[in-house]
């Protein structure tokens, strides 16, 4: 089994303190458990051929996840200046069964009412087919089952949970993913900081000056989530490793497209 933590910070950050409990490599990091080989930030092409074959093997997919392509909400994103290449991408290893990530929400310390629903347009921004940086058909979903009052950010409980925790100042969200030996995902605890006070949860296509992202850093957070690992290319895509005040980053670049259409 092999945990991989991902985190999300804001520009001109050094990574965690000293006092942390984790070593930092590049804003992502990899912790071995029972002496199974990590994958790495990016799947070798022999690690790669296993987790494509394992997703491969269920006959069905999620009935929602099939079917007509799935849109982005209107109105939300800020077209990108630049889609970049659809080489733009990197994966930290494993994938879903049946291309599903099933979750649920813990609403405690969230900073506004309407914060699920950012969430909620971040996890479809992730999952759709198209942008308006081009079309890459995938199969991912992420499958809403309802609020819950369990989280252990960080521990396995056979539970993928969405919430809220106290990080460092310069965090603004952070995945802790469970990868078996196989290459199967088989648990996400995904949480956003609530020690930032700025957050922007609503949802104009317009972020105020001085305020993070929601919907962007959900996006960003639940690329983790599938198996998106950082990448720092020069459109400065969704899974780019920081994001600024006053930014709109859910709209997926052309590697963000080709990512997630490639694991799923």
């Amino acid at each position: 089994m092999v945990a991989i933590v991902q985190v999300l910070r804001t520009p001109g950050s050094t990574g965690p303190s000293a006092a942390s409990v984790y070593r930092a490599t590049d804003g992502q990091l990899a912790l071995q458990i029972d002496e199974t080989p990590a994958l790495g930030s990016t799947a070798t092409a022999g690690a790669l051929k296993r987790i494509l074959a394992k997703r491969a093997e269920p006959a069905t997919k999620h009935p929602e996840s099939a079917g007509a392509a799935k849109t982005q909400p209107s109105g939300l994103a800020a077209v990108p200046a630049y889609c970049g290449s659809s080489y733009e991408y990197n994966f930290s290893g494993g994938v879903w069964q049946q291309s599903v990530f099933p979750w649920t929400y813990n609403s405690r310390s969230q900073p506004a009412s309407d914060a699920l629903q950012a969430i909620k347009y971040g996890f479809q921004f992730i999952t759709d087919t198209s942008s308006a940086c081009g079309t890459y058909y995938t199969f991912a979903f992420a499958d809403y089952r309802g609020s819950t009052t369990r989280y252990t950010w960080g521990t396995r409980d056979n539970g993928n949970v969405v919430g809220w925790a106290g990080f460092d100042p310069d965090i603004l969200g952070a995945t802790y993913s469970w990868v078996d030996g196989s290459g199967l995902r088989v648990e996400v605890d995904i949480a956003f900081n609530n020690r930032v006070t700025n957050w922007f949860t609503g949802l104009s296509g317009t972020v105020p000056a001085g305020r993070f992202d929601l919907i962007s850093v959900a996006t960003h957070e639940a690329g983790h989530g599938f198996g998106l690992a950082h990448y720092t290319g020069s459109s400065y895509p969704v899974m780019f490793p920081t994001l600024g005040t006053g930014v709109n980053k859910r709209v997926k670049r052309s590697g963000d497209l080709t990512g997630m259409g490639t694991l799923y």
